[in-house]
């Protein structure tokens, strides 16, 4: 391999970054770090860290004093300023749309500087609000201060998606709202993630926030890199007390409130039957699960009861539990009962809540078009307690 093919792999990188302010104050030291294509990295710590102006100087909004950050390989400090920023989306919390300008002209405002002509930046205007779900015949041509709150940051993160952007920046962007309305924003980034080619830099001091959002997390203080880590490290493994305090590590419990599903062990997919099958398939199905596992010798795996029913695509209807009462030919869909939804972005809490709820031991966990992946269970959250101790 060679440089080249080494350093492609990395979108952006920190070298030995450093800001001092008048009066010689280290606002940021030593910061290094390395951040992969299509990466949510989210910066935290306590006010006064640096962590956002490790963000401006990202988009070289800050200077460096000293330092490189390299943006595919190319050092920023060679690169125009103006032209660094429109390669870079920026959302911030004050939301920063141009009161003035109708919702179509503020979304549009960097593709035009890029020279799109007026049908490519209408075609760019009604898929960026279509992907945050903003209808546009309701909302193209509104004026910011007829718009909610919510809203008006929605329309922020669609104008830094407009002009395609490699990397988006977003300095606290959904601290200043309700929330309610941050958590769905916050769903709602996540949604779209996966259908974007975009690395994200998300800057909080909210560790749910973090923890929900960040596929990495770098945590700071004083202007320098405490830790970084995936949300499992950090909360498992701190590196030392400041880092334990901050995460919540001492209460495990807590951290399911924003422990992702994904981040626990789902890989053990239920039964499923097809929705025109009776009772007695469903128990048919479950003892053949249980042979299978007796033969294989896993006797530590949960003998959860649930069958999962399927339509003809695939997608979860409800849950059988077969150490009911029901005679064999009870049809599928009188006998099977619907939990609530449980995907790979759900949290923990929400699992066990459900769990706990409905007097079961594990769940399915549904992933693309509903249809059941994986389950979490009792066991599985177990595991993950006795991980993090």
């Amino acid at each position: 391999m060679t440089a080249n093919d080494a350093r492609s792999k990395f979108l952006l990188e920190y070298r030995d970054v450093a800001k001092t302010f008048e009066l010689g104050k280290d606002v940021v030291s030593d910061f290094n770090l390395r951040i992969g294509h299509g990466e949510t990295v989210v910066f935290i710590g306590p006010s006064g860290c640096g962590k956002t102006t490790t963000l401006r100087m990202t988009n070289r909004l800050e200077e460096l004093s000293s330092g490189n950050i390299l943006f595919g390989g190319v050092d920023t400090a060679t690169i125009d300023p103006t032209k660094l920023r429109r390669s870079m989306g920026y959302v911030i919390q004050g939301i920063g749309l141009f009161p003035h300008m109708t919702i179509w002209e503020n979304i549009a405002t960097v593709p035009r500087l890029k020279g799109a002509n007026r049908d490519e930046l209408e075609n760019i205007v009604d898929s960026c609000l279509e992907l945050m779900e903003l209808d546009y015949k309701e909302y193209a041509h509104k004026y910011p201060h007829e718009l909610s709150g919510g809203q008006q940051q929605r329309v922020g993160v669609a104008r830094a998606l407009a002009g395609n952007p490699e990397v988006i920046l977003m300095d606290e962007p959904f601290g200043a709202l309700d929330p309610i309305v941050r958590e769905s924003l916050q769903d709602e980034l996540i949604r779209i993630k996966d259908q974007l080619s975009a690395t994200i830099i998300f800057v909080t001091h909210d560790i749910h926030e973090a923890i929900k959002m960040g596929d990495r997390i770098v945590i700071m203080k004083d202007g320098r890199i405490v830790q970084i880590g995936d949300p499992l490290t950090l909360l498992a493994n701190p590196a030392n007390d400041f880092v334990r305090d901050f995460v919540g590590s001492k209460d495990v419990l807590a951290q399911f409130k924003y422990l992702k599903v994904a981040d626990v062990d789902t890989h053990d997919r239920p039964p499923r039957i097809a929705e025109s099958d009776s009772f007695a398939a469903a128990r048919k199905k479950f003892d053949r699960r249980m042979r299978r596992y007796e033969y294989n010798g896993m006797g530590d795996i949960d003998k959860s009861p649930l069958v999962c029913v399927c339509s003809g695509e695939g997608k979860l209807l409800g849950c059988i539990d077969v150490s009911k009462p029901f005679s064999d030919d009870t049809p599928a869909d009188q006998c099977m009962k619907i939990f609530p939804d449980i995907t790979e972005n759900s949290t923990a809490y929400e699992a066990l809540s459900a769990m706990i709820a409905n007097n079961v031991t594990n769940l399915p966990v549904q992933g693309e078009g509903g249809k059941p992946i994986g389950a979490i269970s009792m066991t599985s959250l177990h595991d993950y307690l006795w991980r993090a101790r």
